[in-house]
């Protein structure tokens, strides 16, 4: 038997200001109320759907085996400033990294359907089979997103996967699916976008690999 309570969680703030200016308190002041009221309404909508989660939380995997030299498929997928030239399906990618390995990105990728998301993300690059990421913005469907691309080495090559786990939304499900769309239509809709764009990118990734090795 499954019992509820009502629950109150209290955030409390502490600071210092240089010099104490006013102008300084009022900006750190404003922030701290914005980003708690975002991590607060973030925890509330987990918890009140706690019994959703084994629907709205899912991960998959998409391989491609590539008869290919791992660094070069490591390079394809740590040049994400190239994206734009290589892989069709981004229109867009803005990448900055100031510290080596750490890479910020925004991308506009195009779905099968022909819409255009706008994500941002973090990206942490372990030279040299490993990339892992998370979307700092996401999709409207989501509420989370991470990921990680990984290289192993086969006898002939490398097998190649591309890591999505993500967690969706319910209160967006009609507006981006229509009228009656469910949580399963959400995962079917999210996990078909996802895994085509990866899938999309492992082959180029193996043409762009395996003529190197040729």
């Amino acid at each position: 038997m499954f019992r509820s309570w009502d629950t109150t969680v209290l955030v409390v703030d502490d600071f210092e200001a240089i010099d104490d200016a006013p102008d300084s308190v009022d900006w750190i002041n404003a922030a701290v109320d914005r980003n708690s009221a975002a991590e607060l309404n973030n925890i509330k909508e987990l918890a009140e759907q706690h019994a959703q989660l084994d629907e709205l939380v899912f991960t998959f995997d998409d391989t491609v085996h590539m008869k290919a030299d791992g660094a070069d498929v490591f390079d394809f997928l740590n040049r994400a400033d190239l994206w734009p030239e290589r892989l069709p399906h981004v229109a867009r990618l803005d990448l900055t990294e100031d510290e080596p390995g750490v890479q910020v990105m925004a991308m506009d990728t195009s779905t099968a359907d022909g819409s255009v998301h706008t994500t941002e993300s973090i990206r942490v690059v372990f030279s040299p089979d490993r990339i892992v990421y998370k979307q700092t913005t996401v999709p409207g469907l989501m509420t989370a997103h991470t990921g990680r691309w990984t290289i192993v080495e086969t006898a002939d090559g490398v097998d190649v996967t591309s890591r999505h786990t993500v967690t969706l939304r319910t209160d967006t499900i009609e507006k981006y699916l229509g009228e009656g769309k469910t949580v399963a239509d959400a995962r079917a809709y999210v996990h078909r976008a996802l895994s085509t764009n990866s899938t999309n990118t492992l082959k180029l990734a193996r043409g762009y690999a395996e003529a190197l090795r040729g």
